[in-house]
């Protein structure tokens, strides 16, 4: 492990053997016996401390620390001083930025651990300067918008990708430039002073062309060690394509509401509609009274089966659109409900009494289900659906489908029909879901359904 290199400069020649008899083992020494002599050690080594004695004749100590200030920032300066000369370092010491001073004469003991004290200074210096620039180089090459303001919202820094943003021929930049609506800046502020941080901050921002977009805003404070606010950073990102990508798909999901309204519609035309019709139909011809007995009973009979196939009809869509049982008694009764008039055999693991879920998820979930029934029935070759339901020790509630059928190749299927399959994955994880499907040809199928209890 390398010594840390400490410079000990005095005028006095035993000192300077002193210094070093004591400290050799611990440290590496370097030794000056004037200033001139340490600027030109200093010009050729990298030392970490600097511990220098004030009395010295042309240059004291502090003179010396003043000089080096600006060329030689990194070295921890420590003073060498007499009783005599304290009062006068004290008032003199922030010229040169001494860490610390040591009576004249030193304790071995004493002045071993400041110097190793110093020296952790200097390490956390060190890497405070390492992670300035790292943050610095970040700050400068991201491709988000970055900002620092200070409390009068003044804009005192901001990185390459948001100088397009601002006009950098005005010197003063305020954050109410940036913002289309004066009451958004007011919300950011008030909340950002509230909640010290925010996360996701959407509005509307303008950049220097008066052109207007979504921005995505994260913020924190910068605090002194003191901890009063000094500073606030704020990091934008451009959000209008994902807006623009939002509103497609909240077309998307509108689209296919209106279908599946039109379906209903086809369905109630097509069936009910016509079935009701033929029964009008036979009404009018029996409230005609031109029959006789034989045929009066003929057509009562049609217009009693008609009726029952028409609300067979009616109850099958109202079944799918939204089962009574799902509504009365949640998932479970309704997933029994789906499977009862079914010629597959239906096994039963359901180790709760009741679903930890609010409506709209078991909704989810008994829809993510019917289409893995549907699918086990018109292409497994499934004599048998499993359902387990069980929680485990990390709060979740865990939900598995599985059959016994011929099973598939994953990526095959994802090839063939991923949008489909990945719409059925994708509706639990809209409420906050985990869902995978398991499959291998030969060894059946697998759902496998969790939610945070």
């Amino acid at each position: 492990m390398r010594k840390i290199k400490v410079l000990y400069i005095d005028d006095e020649v035993n000192n300077l053997h002193a210094f070093k008899a004591s400290f050799r083992r611990d440290f590496t020494i370097l030794l000056a016996n004037s200033s001139y002599e340490a600027l030109n050690i200093l010009a050729k080594e990298q030392v970490e401390i600097i511990i220098s004695d004030q009395k010295m004749p042309k240059r004291t100590g502090v003179e010396f620390f003043e000089i080096i200030v600006e060329k030689y920032q990194k070295p921890i300066r420590i003073l060498l001083t007499g009783y005599s000369d304290i009062e006068a370092v004290i008032n003199a010491i922030n010229k040169g930025k001494v860490y610390s001073y040591v009576t004249k004469p030193w304790n071995d003991f004493d002045l071993r651990q400041m110097i190793y004290n110093a020296y952790d200074y200097y390490k956390l210096r060190e890497e405070n300067n390492i992670l300035s620039n790292r943050y610095q180089k970040v700050f400068q090459d991201s491709s988000d918008l970055m900002l620092i303001f200070n409390e009068e919202q003044n804009i005192i820094e901001y990185n390459s990708a948001a100088s397009q943003m601002l006009n950098p021929d005005k010197k003063e930049k305020t954050l109410k430039e940036i913002f289309k609506e004066n009451q958004d800046v007011e919300l950011f502020i008030e909340e950002l002073k509230t909640w010290q941080k925010i996360a996701d901050f959407e509005c509307q921002l303008v950049d220097a062309l008066g052109n207007s977009f979504n921005g995505l805003i994260s913020a924190n404070i910068i605090k002194s060690i003191g901890g009063s606010p000094v500073t606030y950073q704020i990091i934008i990102k451009d959000v209008t394509a994902r807006s623009l990508s939002n509103k497609q798909v909240f077309k998307k999901i509108i689209e296919a509401q209106e279908a599946e309204r039109r379906r209903v519609a086809d369905d109630l035309h097509d069936s009910l509609g016509q079935e009701l019709s033929s029964v009008k139909m036979m009404v009018g011809v029996l409230k005609d009274g031109n029959l006789n007995s034989d045929k009066q009973k003929e057509i009562t009979e049609q217009c009693h089966q008609i009726l029952e196939d028409t609300i067979s009809d009616l109850r099958n869509i109202c079944f799918d659109l939204m089962p009574s049982a799902l509504e009365r008694g949640g998932f479970i009764p309704a997933f029994k409900q789906l499977v009862q008039p079914l010629f597959i055999d239906v096994e039963y693991d359901i180790q709760v009494e009741k679903l930890p879920l609010n409506l709209d998820e078991q909704i989810a979930l008994y829809r993510v289900s019917q289409e893995f029934v549907n699918n086990t029935i018109k292409h497994s070759e499934a004599t048998q659906i499993k359902l387990s339901i069980f929680s485990d020790q990390e709060n979740k509630i865990n939900i598995n489908l599985e059959d016994n059928g011929i099973g598939f190749n994953i990526d095959e299927l994802l090839l063939k029909k991923g949008r489909g399959q990945n719409t059925m994955l994708k509706r639990i994880e809209s409420y906050g879901g985990k869902s995978k499907l398991e499959s291998e040809k030969g060894k059946g199928t697998k759902l496998k359904i969790t939610f945070e209890c």
